[in-house]
């Protein structure tokens, strides 16, 4: 096994990969998860791995970086990376080859960030593993990296830990570490999936400057059209022969997003007695100021109020950075609110939700439930799917630990997974079967109000479809008040009743 990454190319290769063979097969899985899978990608080509949730996208791109784990049988014929031999190398090779020659911009950029570090931590390790940089260079290489990937505030965003800013600004963020050192090939898993339009635009246009500069880049999608405006090679991942296409032609910059309304055939209903009061919210987070005793505060969320009715499928839409995320960890008790009133209407009358502590909060909780944007976040790595689904059930006391396990198992076939995945960790699934796992676990409490932060962003079109099905099957029969923040208007338009536009902390 090799130790290091060969040193034979001075000047840049003309084929940024070369893959032969791969098998991907999971601990405990009765079918490899890719098996005989060959990939060819050009200096300065963009191919798109497209496929269904699960199809093995995101398998292949852990090969492509050596991140599988010791239980995975990975196997492959030849794997040449910017012209390195990478198919016989060790833990200390992929890691000298990271960066150097390959360059990743995982799904859940929240959870690929240490939150103990700051943006510009990050960045300059990017740059400099070895750290052999004079440190008062990351003031200025720093802002530049981040204004390179679109970041207009860097300076702020540079002193800013993961949680401090919004999932499109993480993405840029990754995205200015990923090609800090110029790799031969990018590997990019996802990269639209929560993002509004205008943003999702952004990124895209990006890739592009990133090819036209001599860049390969392999861009792992279920969405077809954003393969299409790279103007990139299709190569279908699947249980089917892989089909490659032509290079697609390039698309026309898409409109900045617009307001939504709801259409004539949204689904109305009965909109039921207030469950949540939402009046005058105020999230303030802190940010790094000149002194470390007085940080500057930051305002994200501005005298928010609005009201959700029981059987009510609330929307809300904005821009990146708008602040929804912040407004449903908010509306969950997981970020501190500064100023503002939220009641909670219960079985046992109203109560105000801000005021809950202790054994009540911990009750309350089970009516109030959150799928994350990042479904990595949320799941505890060490639990297995059916696990992570009969902990809240439990926990809460609705039923015993094998009556758990039972209901467990149903939600599982309910949001669209097998029998096999129950026990599977989260970084055994792909980032569709982890936000349904998150859905299941969400829905296991039998809250009365559901928050989900981009629930489908990770799921393709048909699976999507499938599970906002579920959701609203589930939402009629059970009399669930849901809201539902996504930056797809159609999706919007077509499944709720009500759109709020969040801009800038407000509600315009």
């Amino acid at each position: 096994m090799s130790a290091a990454v060969p040193s034979a190319i001075a000047a840049a290769p003309a084929s940024a990969l070369r893959l032969r063979g791969l098998r991907v097969r999971y601990a405990g899985a009765a079918a490899p998860a890719v098996a005989d899978f060959d990939l060819d990608v050009a200096a300065g080509e963009t191919v798109a791995l497209v496929g269904a949730s699960g199809s093995g996208k995101s398998s292949v791109a852990l090969a492509l970086l050596g991140l599988h784990d010791a239980s995975t049988e990975v196997a492959c014929g030849e794997l040449a990376i910017g012209g390195a031999d990478a198919a016989r190398l060790d833990a200390a090779g992929w890691i000298a080859l990271r960066g150097a020659r390959v360059g990743w911009l995982p799904q859940e950029p929240g959870a690929a960030l240490d939150p103990l570090c700051t943006i510009e931590a990050h960045v300059v390790e990017a740059l400099d593993p070895a750290r052999a940089r004079p440190r008062a260079d990351a003031a200025v290489e720093v802002p530049r990296r981040l204004e390179r990937v679109g970041l207009a505030d860097a300076a702020r965003i540079a002193r800013s830990h993961a949680h401090q800013i919004s999932g499109g600004e993480r993405q840029r963020a990754l995205l200015a570490c990923a090609i800090a050192r110029a790799p031969a090939l990018l590997v990019v898993d996802e990269p639209t999936s929560a993002l509004d339009t205008a943003t999702a635009e952004a990124i895209a246009q990006l890739l592009v400057e990133f090819a036209r500069e001599g860049t390969g880049i392999a861009v792992i999608t279920h969405d077809r059209a954003f393969a299409e405006r790279l103007g990139a090679r299709i190569v279908r991942v699947g249980p089917q022969a892989q089909l490659h296409s032509q290079p697609q032609p390039q698309q026309p910059p898409a409109q900045p997003p617009q307001q939504p309304a709801p259409s004539a055939g949204a689904p109305a209903g009965a909109r039921g007695a207030p469950v949540l009061r939402v009046a005058d919210l105020v999230v303030e987070h802190e940010q790094p100021g000149r002194h470390w005793l007085r940080p500057a505060r930051r305002r994200v969320l501005d005298g928010v109020s609005f009201e959700l009715g029981a059987r009510e499928v609330l929307g809300i839409v904005g821009r990146s950075g708008s602040g929804k995320s912040t407004l449903l960890a908010a509306l969950a008790r997981l970020v501190d609110v500064s100023a503002g009133r939220v009641e909670l209407a219960r079985s046992s009358g109203g109560v105000d939700w801000l005021a809950l502590r202790g054994a009540a909060l911990r009750s309350a909780r089970r009516d109030v439930q959150l799928v994350f944007q990042d479904p990595l976040l949320a799941l505890d790595p060490l639990q297995s799917a059916l696990d992570a689904i009969a902990e809240p059930i439990v926990a809460h006391g609705i039923a015993a630990p094998e009556e758990a396990a039972r209901r467990a198992r149903a939600l599982l076939g309910e949001v669209g997974l097998r029998a096999e995945h129950a026990a599977r960790r989260p970084h055994e699934l792909s980032g569709g079967e982890r936000q349904r796992v998150a859905l299941a676990r969400a829905l296991a409490t039998e809250p009365r109000v559901l928050l989900l932060d981009e629930p489908t962003a990770a799921l393709d079109a048909q699976l999507r479809d499938q599970v906002l099905e579920l959701l609203l099957r589930i939402q009629r029969e059970r009399g669930l008040a849901i809201v539902l923040v996504s930056h797809d208007p159609v999706l919007v338009r077509e499944r709720c009743a009500r759109v709020l536009t969040l801009d800038a902390g407000r509600f315009a």
